[in-house]
């Protein structure tokens, strides 16, 4: 009978190992699943910021592209007036008098009384 003790004691054995094996596998799973869970809402997450930032970015570049052409049109524009201002200026400078010189010079400082010749 020692040999029918012996196998059930090791049966015992056996069948323990086995459940306390379960166990830990069905934890390890369950532990798993729940970091499996929170990288899935994490992944969520960044595909939402990614989707924004994304949005962000097109809405953004097309205001700068924008804001770039007026700038480049405001340029030419200030470029065309001076332009003209400075070929005003070398016509009246072309043949100058006296008088054009005090005018000039009156406009660039603003003054309001000349003085007479």
């Amino acid at each position: 009978m020692e040999n029918n003790g012996d196998f059930s004691r090791k049966q015992n054995d056996f069948i323990l190992n086995v459940t306390r094996s379960k166990h830990e596998a069905m934890n390890r799973f369950y532990s798993l699943e729940t970091r499996y869970n929170m990288l899935k809402a994490q992944n969520k997450e960044l595909d939402t910021d990614y989707n924004r930032l994304r949005q962000q970015y097109t809405r953004l570049s097309s205001e700068h592209s924008q804001l770039n052409n007026q700038q480049k049109r405001n340029y030419q524009l200030y470029k065309e007036q001076k332009t003209n201002e400075i070929a005003s200026l070398d016509g009246k400078v072309a043949c100058p008098s006296i008088t054009s010189y005090f005018n000039l010079y009156a406009r660039l400082y603003n003054l309001s009384v000349l003085p007479r010749f």
